[in-house]
């Protein structure tokens, strides 16, 4: 890409570079891209988007304009959805869990998703203990092990889904069953009371919070089934 934007844009117009994902960048490539960011070739626009600004290093972003994008409401995202065929349920549980980003909805893979749901609630719902957790939990995050990088994007769009079915079984529990994005899977069958939900919430959110901030990934998500079995059972 470096090499490419050397030379001038086809045409005499104006280039437009775009690199996404940029706080996957490895020190070695961000540092090569800050050269280019120092003195950017005439007639080009390099555009980098990262979740964080704090994933890129300080000296790439003071050499940036940033712009923040808003997230997408859900009914917009559901209604693009549904416009480019998808279901009317499925849009809106997709919608859900994009958290604003038509992008990603458009790349969820449902059953996938739902598969991982299944398993979970079934382990819960099993006898176990801290041995059986760490072993579920081995299982969940290597998906996401590519060498020596781990993406924890991934694996925590990947509890979302868990994050949603508690959410679910809140506003179930409160009366509110119509607000429920899962009500139609079956899944929400033998779902927590108001109490517990909330609390399984809590914690699904709180594990996600901590594999962002770097923490061990099979250590908090055996923390977060261990807390789910004691403060959020399932049945």
């Amino acid at each position: 890409m470096i090499r490419a934007i050397s030379f001038a844009p086809f045409g005499g117009g104006t280039r437009l570079v775009l690199i996404r994902q940029a706080g996957q960048l490895n020190i070695a490539s961000a540092n090569v891209l800050l050269k280019t960011l120092e003195e950017p070739p005439p007639g080009n626009i390099l555009v980098l988007t990262v979740q964080d600004p704090g994933e890129v290093l300080p000296t790439l972003v003071s050499r940036c304009r940033r712009v923040n994008f808003l997230p997408l409401e859900e009914g917009l995202v559901a209604g693009e959805l549904e416009r480019r065929g998808v279901d009317r349920a499925a849009a809106r549980l997709k919608a859900a869990l994009s958290g604003g980003s038509l992008g990603l909805a458009l790349g969820l893979d449902q059953e996938r998703l739902s598969a991982t749901l299944e398993r979970l609630l079934g382990h819960l719902r099993a006898p176990g203990g801290a041995l059986e957790d760490w072993a579920l939990a081995e299982e969940l995050v290597a998906p996401f092990r590519g060498g020596e990088r781990l993406d924890r994007q991934g694996l925590v769009e990947t509890l979302d889904l868990l994050a949603l079915y508690y959410r679910d079984a809140a506003v179930g529990a409160a009366g509110r069953s119509g607000a429920a994005f899962l009500e139609a899977s079956g899944l929400l069958a033998g779902a927590p009371g108001l109490a517990p939900a909330c609390r399984g919430f809590e914690l699904v959110r709180a594990c996600q919070g901590q594999v962002l901030a770097n923490a061990a990934p099979e250590l908090a998500l055996t923390v977060l089934l261990q807390g789910l079995r004691q403060e959020a059972p399932a049945a």
